[in-house]
This record gives C-alpha cells, sequence and structure tokens, in this order.
C-alpha cells in the first residue's frame, strides 16, 4: 500500500523547509525546531514564519509535533514526498565500489553462500539489516489447482506447476466449513489464478480477486470467510515448497535510537528470526525492472498488522528484485528506521542488485 503523493502541491519554500525537517531528524533522531531550520538552512524567513509554515505542512499531514512545546518531525507521507521528490542519490565511492565487485568476484558453490555473502555486504554498506528472498518456483506458473474438503474441518489443498510439479498439503480449519463453500471457493481461486506466475500469486490479496472478477455482490460473509483461508492456504502451499530468507546480523538495527526499548526491541527480533513472507514482496510495478523500491512506515505492513509484525510501522525499506537471466527470482531488501539514509541505501541497494543478478546468472547457467 504506498501512499498517494501525486496530487499534493507544495511550494518551493515549504518544500525546502520539509527537506530540512527530514534532513535533520534523520541526522539526529529528535524533532526539529523551527529555530533550527531558520538558522542552519539559510531560508531567509524568521523562526516564527518557519513555524506558520510548519502549521501548514502539519495541515497537509507531511509534519507532526511529537508533544506540546516540539519541534516537528516528519510524517509517514513527509518521508514519501521526500524521497519521491527531493532526494537525491548518493553514489558510491570507490572504496564502496571496490567491496562490492570484491564481494561478487569470489567463486561461489551453491545460492546459499552468495545470498549470505550480499546480505552481509548490504548491512555493512548502509549500517542496517539485510534480507534476501530465493524462490526456486517463482517463474513458473500454476496450470491447476483444487481445494477438497477431507471433512468438515480439514482441507487438502493441490497446486500443479507449468513444469508439471505437484504440491499439496493438508490444512486443518478452527471452525466447521460448509462443502458447498469450499467448492465454490476452489472455483473462484482456480479462475482468478490459474495462469498466474507464482511471485503474482503471492503478491495478491483476497480483495484484489474479487475485485478483479467482479463478483463482490455474490459473495456472502461465510463464502469471503472460505475464500480468504483457502487463499491464505494456497499462499502457504506455494510458499512452503521453495521460498528460503536470509538475513543479515540484526544488532545494527538495535543500536538505533527507535528501538533503545526493550520491548520494541524484543518485537523486532520476533519479526526477524522469522521474516513474514510479505515483507520481500516486491511492487507489482518493478517485477521486469531492477530498480530499487521504497516502504515506508505503513507501506510495509500493505494495511494492518497484528503484534509483533505492527512493529514495522516504525521502519523503512529500501529493496529491489534480483534476476537471474531475465527472470525475477527474489529479492534483497535494508530495513532500518522510517529516518534512514535513504539516498545511501538506494545507491547500494542499486549496485549489489546489479552483481548479485551477474553472479547468480553465472551460477545457475
Amino acid at each position: 500500500m504506498r501512499l498517494c503523493v501525486s496530487n499534493l502541491e507544495l511550494n518551493p519554500r515549504r518544500e525546502r523547509i520539509l527537506q530540512a525537517v527530514v534532513e535533520k531528524h534523520i541526522e539526529t533522531a529528535m524533532p526539529v525546531s523551527s529555530e533550527t531550520v531558520a538558522r542552519e538552512y539559510n531560508l531567509g524567513i524568521s523562526p516564527a514564519t518557519v513555524r506558520l509554515e510548519f502549521a501548514a505542512l502539519e495541515s497537509m499531514g507531511l509534519v507532526k509535533q511529537p508533544h506540546t512545546s516540539a519541534g516537528r518531525v516528519p510524517s509517514d507521507m513527509g518521508y514519501r514526498v521526500y524521497v519521491d521528490r527531493i532526494l537525491k542519490l548518493k553514489p558510491l565511492n570507490p572504496k564502496e565500489l571496490w567491496r562490492v565487485r570484491s564481494t561478487f568476484q569470489v567463486r561461489y558453490g551453491v545460492v546459499e553462500d552468495l545470498l549470505n555473502a550480499a546480505c552481509e555486504l548490504l548491512a555493512s554498506l548502509t549500517g542496517y539489516v539485510a534480507l534476501a528472498s530465493f524462490m526456486v518456483h517463482r517463474h513458473k506458473v500454476l496450470k491447476e489447482l483444487c481445494i477438497s474438503p477431507v471433512n468438515s474441518k480439514r482441507l487438502l489443498i493441490v497446486t500443479v506447476l507449468s513444469d508439471g510439479g505437484a504440491l499439496h498439503r493438508l490444512f486443518y480449519s478452527a471452525v466447521p466449513i460448509e462443502r458447498n463453500n469450499v467448492e465454490r471457493a476452489s472455483s473462484i481461486l482456480k479462475e482468478a489464478l490459474c495462469g498466474l506466475r507464482v511471485d503474482q500469486i503471492l503478491r495478491l490479496r483476497t480483495n484484489t480477486i474479487i475485485q478483479r472478477l467482479g463478483i463482490a455482490r455474490q459473495v456472502d460473509k461465510k463464502l469471503w470467510e472460505v475464500l480468504c483461508t483457502g487463499f491464505e492456504m494456497i499462499q502457504k502451499t506455494l510458499r512452503l515448497h521453495g521460498i528460503t530468507t536470509f538475513v543479515s546480523s540484526i544488532s545494527p538495527l538495535l543500536s538505533q535510537p527507535e528501538f533503545a526499548d526493550a520491548k520494541r526491541a524484543q518485537a523486532l527480533i520476533e519479526v526477524l528470526n522469522d521474516p513474514p513472507e510479505w515483507l520481500l514482496q516486491t511492487p507489482l510495478e518493478v517485477t521486469t525492472s531492477a530498480m530499487p523500491w521504497t516502504a515506508i512506515g505503513v507501506e510495509l505492513l500493505g494495511g494492518t498488522a497484528p503484534p509483533p509484525f505492527n512493529m514495522l510501522a516504525e521502519c523503512g525499506a529500501v529493496g529491489a528484485p534480483y534476476f537471474v537471466g531475465e527472470t525475477p527470482t527474489g529479492a534483497i531488501m535494508v530495513l532500518g528506521p522510517k529516518r534512514m539514509r535513504y539516498g545511501i541505501a538506494l545507491s547500494v541497494v542499486k549496485e549489489v542488485t546489479k552483481w548479485l543478478s551477474a553472479s547468480l546468472t553465472t551460477l545457475l547457467s
């Protein structure tokens, strides 16, 4: 769920003040005062005028005041405007470029070693946690699908991929499910999903399927529940048989002020010990492009999320798909606080993705 800022209009002065708030907050992790903006950013205006502009930016949802008498910090939307319209990438210096090249000039014997090396490289160059996913079945197409009731509380999911491989799994439901709703759900999901690649299916959500088929009025509450359950089971079946996640050391992220609180740190550790599958999902618009993407705060969640995953609303991420030949095969990502240095992270992820794709193509050819 990417925040929409395309219709938001900012005059040059407000854009410059927003830039000052974001960049100073990234540097200090503290609210930014009007005096600081007026003194350090050479805008030619008084602190009183900056406060008036703060109020305007706040009404637009771009900054917020943590508490009375405090300065301002960027909102998720403020970060999004900054990244999309203001940010300038910081090129890698010669030493950093040498580290990337030297990492991928090593001959790796297995995919796991290569992806672990890529994660450690990303983490060391950015100071954040790095993650990578690899999916053997990612580019394969779903040919057949069936959801069969074994009894009122057990469902069998069977999927057949384009290479002829069959994946199946037995699921247990906490509440009884009517057979006719299982059959209807199986038919709807088969129509919606067969012909799609596995990576596309893993990015879909149940409401998107209903909207695409135009059957919202035909779906009552009980059928909706079975559709949600069935689709979740299909995604779990596809993931179980071919996706692996790699995570670098998480200590750099725990040293950030945002996670000094023990409860927040514990929640983050829980999330990264077993990362949710949607965390590394590549947005649909970049699946055929190696260009990096960003996700900020609530964008990482794609909606609401239960504890401990709701902790990700305090984070920002930069990721990119990588390729074997021309086939998207996985994604890499750095995860940091929302005030992460996006310009550095974007440049690092772009460079590492390029070399990782080339190395994997050589290794798997």
